[in-house]
């Protein structure tokens, strides 16, 4: 262990000590009782504030369709996007296999993933893929996809799910995610219990793209996850 470690780890001991009066702030529910258990504090120590998302302007159909364009995604393709980096934690082979088994369900009903951020491609072959690279303007990406997919094994709240949830996407995602606890299953996306769980996943793809078929539900969906995620703004967060 190194001198950077041992720093970090004294710390650790020095903040989370039981004798210590600070306050401690958790992103998520799901962290607050890791920290509560793990070094076990008093609850009152710890203070829950939720992680928050910049206003964003309400994106019209035609630039959802022009931005659908200037990517290169099809007019009826069912668009899955997954966001992040450290792909192996974030689940993407979890993701990957579950839309290649969910668009074999109805080969009729085109179904795609979409990846951005950094990666080893070489390591996730998979058919019906498109990896993207870093995208600087990921709000033009979250307004032209569909459905917003993360089975990460661990995340303490993670802003791609909120972010693509204030763009209006029904997000699927693993209990894992302390953003899973601000969504409604059915409402805002599905929530799967274990993240390694191919098939809870296929099963909550196949369900949202059927009911994105009828653009009057989808209007409805995508305005459900928007304000949703609009209750999380920066602003809030700061003045938290």
């Amino acid at each position: 262990m190194n001198r950077k470690h041992r720093e970090v780890l004294r710390l650790e001991r020095e903040l989370f000590s039981p004798e210590s009066k600070t306050k401690i702030i958790a992103n998520s529910h799901m962290v607050a009782r890791e920290i509560k258990n793990y070094f076990e504090l008093e609850p009152a120590r710890i203070v829950v504030i939720n992680n928050g998302v910049p206003s964003s302007p309400s994106i019209a159909p035609e630039q959802r369709a022009a931005f659908r364009k200037e990517f290169g995604m099809g007019e009826k393709e069912c668009v899955v996007l997954f966001v992040g980096s450290g792909w192996k934690r974030k689940g993407l082979k979890t993701a990957l296999l579950a839309v290649e088994k969910a668009a074999a369900l109805d080969p009729k009903k085109a179904m795609r993933l979409w990846i951005a951020g950094k990666g080893n491609v070489h390591h996730y072959q998979f058919s019906g893929v498109k990896f993207l690279g870093p995208v600087k303007e990921l709000s033009r990406l979250y307004a032209a996809a569909d459905i917003f997919i993360l089975p990460t094994l661990y995340d303490p709240f993670s802003n791609a799910s909120l972010e693509a949830l204030a763009a209006g996407l029904p997000v699927i995602t693993s209990a894992a995610n302390g953003c899973s606890e601000i969504l409604d299953s059915s409402i805002h996306g599905s929530i799967v219990a274990d993240p390694r769980d191919v098939e809870a996943f296929v099963a909550a793809l196949h369900q949202w793209q059927g009911r994105l078929q009828d653009a009057r539900d989808t209007e409805k969906i995508r305005h459900a996850c928007a304000a949703r995620g609009a209750e999380f703004k920066k602003k809030k967060n700061v003045e938290a």
